[in-house]
């Protein structure tokens, strides 16, 4: 009986000490959630600044009998090249760099496989993944992806790793005939679905930046064609950043909930051990003044 009560003890004890943990990554989880949402709200501002920038760069090029898939071609190329005969299709993956998330990095890797074997992309396509944690999920399910972008496991995703991305992609820009992002868009506190979304071919957000009427013409000193380019690829990286944000909003906002639920149960657990403690407890000191009565001839032995 000794022995079992120290074993509860042990087992109070043991979840006790993790309680503690499982409060600070609850606490730091909510943080970088709300972090993230913060941050993507900020996004929205500086994308409606970068649309009206092409609302006056876009009427100059239209006055100069430019078609509108001219204009998106020489936003990210320097010269109207030719096809290119062995392009191949890249399909950028966004999973986590940090576990404590459930199947998070496995949702979004079995969707991956799910893409692949569409009928857009075959063998010869290309697969990054975005997340170190997702790398193995991805192998798992028999995918080997030719590039790993890792980031900070400590904070969240920075608009470096959407430049450095975004720079890979146009270095090579000649060789791909469309990129995809593939990643899990948040939607509630423990509700996320794996989106899919294409980054290139670059198109415009609306056909209204066109409009006859929208602007008149300006008066632009600079190179055109440098300007559109700076543009095209400041979209390119905000457009990149916000599917990394709302990935790591889903990511941070799933770890939170696991995290409660976790402290939620040791709480539990906590209370049910203790009862035991207590029942073992009274079990001893009952058997205890039974044994003392029967030693003084009180009661049978």
């Amino acid at each position: 009986m000794a022995n079992t009560l120290e074993q509860v003890q042990e087992r109070y004890q043991n979840i006790s000490s993790v309680e503690p943990l499982m409060d600070a990554l609850r606490t730091i989880s909510l943080g970088s959630w709300q972090q993230a949402i913060n941050k993507r709200s900020h996004l929205t501002d500086y994308h409606q600044e970068l649309q009206a920038i092409l609302s006056h760069l876009l009427p100059a090029f239209k006055a100069l009998n430019y078609k509108k898939e001219d204009i998106e071609k020489l936003a990210l190329q320097s010269q109207m090249e030719e096809e290119s005969k062995e392009k191949v299709n890249l399909l950028i993956v966004i999973g986590s760099e940090r576990g404590l998330c459930g199947n998070f990095n496995g949702v979004i890797a079995e969707k991956a496989t799910k893409v692949l074997e569409a009928n857009s992309f075959d063998l010869n396509d290309e697969v990054w993944a975005v997340g170190s944690r997702l790398d193995r999920y991805l192998k798992r399910y028999g995918v080997n992806p030719s590039r790993v972008q890792r980031f900070s496991a400590s904070s969240l995703p920075s608009i470096n790793d959407s430049v450095t991305l975004i720079n890979e992609i146009l270095i090579n820009i000649d060789r791909f005939n469309q990129v995809t992002i593939l990643y899990n868009n948040y939607l509630s506190v423990t509700k996320y679905v794996p989106i899919q979304q294409q980054l290139i071919p670059f198109h415009f957000a609306t056909d209204e930046l066109l409009d006859e009427n929208f602007i008149d013409e300006p008066i632009v000193d600079s190179d055109l064609i440098s300007l559109i380019q700076q543009v095209a690829k400041q979209l390119l990286v905000f457009n990149l950043y916000d599917f990394l944000m709302k990935s790591a909003t889903a990511e941070h906002a799933t770890r939170f909930s696991l995290m409660e639920e976790a402290s939620q149960n040791a709480e539990r657990l906590l209370a049910e051990i203790n009862q035991e403690f207590q029942a073992l407890r009274r079990q001893i000191i009952t058997r205890e003044m039974i044994e003392l009565a029967a030693g003084a001839g009180l009661i049978k032995s």
